[in-house]
């Protein structure tokens, strides 16, 4: 199985103005600090997706496998909450490439930490040629809106923003200065039940 995004969210789940309310910073200094400030959101929103295994806004993924499961006809689609499938093309025995119709398959994510794919009922996954990355399904995933991201991923992402902003090093000196450690994340009871349970 091989996973990229081919396409970004073109929005942050949090703003610039919140990490600025967030990070206590001087209005003075918020025209010098603009484009800092929205790559520490940049960053944190890829951390925080990363460890929750999750997209927050809208993106688009590719997801390859060599074929169509056999002992169970479920595709566990990674990166939930899934929005919409796209497309997905196989190359038959025959070696020409093919589609499967949006009334091929059934999306099951209601709820559902991991979004699942299977035939329609009556349906069965068609047979693939023997080749590396034979399968292809294309789907969008993530929320539509900021304010549809839970709020506790949302105010961990803040968090983590606001911490890097305060601690641009590797290291901070521990409290009682007689050495180094490394940079706390003090976000994980945000995003502990956000976490999907492959990831965990």
């Amino acid at each position: 199985m091989h996973l990229e995004r081919i396409e970004r969210a073109l929005t942050q789940p949090v703003t610039r103005d919140e990490l600025i309310a967030q990070s206590r910073i001087d209005a003075d200094d918020v025209a010098d600090q603009a484009t800092f400030l929205d790559r520490l959101i940049a960053m944190a929103t890829e951390h925080v997706e990363f460890v929750i295994g999750r997209s927050l806004l809208r993106q688009t993924w590719l997801l390859t496998l060599d074929a169509f499961p056999v002992s169970s006809p479920v595709i566990k689609l990674p990166r939930s909450p899934v929005a919409e499938v796209l497309s997905i093309t196989y190359i038959a025995p025959s070696g020409v490439e093919q589609s499967l119709t949006a009334s091929d398959w059934r999306l099951v994510s209601g709820g559902a930490l991991v979004p699942r794919l299977t035939p329609q009922l009556g349906h069965v996954w068609p047979s693939v040629a023997s080749a590396v990355g034979a399968v292809q399904i294309t789907y969008r995933s993530g929320w539509e809106t900021a304010a549809d991201v839970p709020a506790p991923i949302r105010h961990a992402i803040l968090m983590l923003a606001a911490h890097w902003f305060e601690h641009r090093e590797a290291v901070s000196e521990v409290s009682s200065g007689d050495g180094m450690m490394p940079v706390p994340f003090a976000v994980e009871s945000l995003l502990a039940s956000h976490i999907v349970p492959w990831v965990a």
